[in-house]
């Protein structure tokens, strides 16, 4: 009976390790796409990288950066969902230098230095349901085809770009090219605060004129 326990012991503290080790192992996996998704928009000598684990093999990565456009070092915040970088976002240094991984503000004071640079994302299916509008193209009712109608492609990729971008109140599609089934241009990203960023996008649907990958990035005016 003794040996039996012991055995068992054993067997439950090889488990946990083996746990220990898989999420380690995600936890860099996480980390290292972060970083090689901020390092490849030309952002160098990351530091303080850490990564909180959200469930279900997510994690928010965050740290930061020294910027080309500035040489100065600048807060990142990374999301890492099931195997890939999702989106991420960078924001400049508050003036005390406290980290806001969030990119929102320390107080009731920001100023021109607290917003949000540039970030990139994918456009993925799980994000779907969550900025479903449950509008449907013109032709719908009449079993035609989605692509005829330019409004709705549009409509349908401004509402996902701004269900991923964190702080965006509003996505402007200022041009659409369709070519197949994938919707790409470029547009405008206007923050809670009213600052505004760059943005190019491809929306990629499937036969029924839904949205299923895609990517979008947005950067300066």
């Amino acid at each position: 009976m003794k040996l039996t326990t012991i055995k068992k012991g054993t067997l439950a503290l090889i488990a946990m390790m083996a746990t220990t080790a898989t999420t380690y192992a995600y936890e860099v996996d996480a980390k290292d796409a972060c970083a090689m998704s901020i390092i490849s928009s030309g952002y160098e000598k990351l530091h303080d990288i850490r990564a909180v684990d959200k469930g279900h093999n997510s994690y928010k990565v965050t740290g930061t950066a020294k910027s080309p456009d500035d040489n100065k070092r600048h807060n990142f915040v990374c999301n890492y969902r099931h195997g890939s970088v999702k989106n991420w976002t960078m924001t400049k240094l508050t003036n005390n230098h406290n980290k806001r991984p969030s990119g929102k503000s320390n107080s009731h004071h920001s100023s021109k230095h607290d917003k949000v640079m540039m970030g990139a994302g994918i456009l993925a299916i799980a994000a779907i349901a969550a900025a479903a509008n449950n509008e449907k193209h013109k032709h719908h009712a009449t079993g035609g085809n989605p692509f005829h109608d330019r409004r709705y492609l549009k409509r349908e990729c401004r509402h996902n770009i701004k269900h991923h971008i964190e702080m965006a109140k509003r996505v402007k599609i200022t041009s659409a090219h369709l070519h197949n089934r994938k919707l790409s241009g470029s547009g405008i990203v206007v923050f809670d605060d009213g600052y505004e960023r760059a943005l190019t996008y491809t929306c990629d649907f499937d036969r029924r004129g839904r949205i299923h990958d895609g990517h979008y990035h947005f950067s300066r005016r």
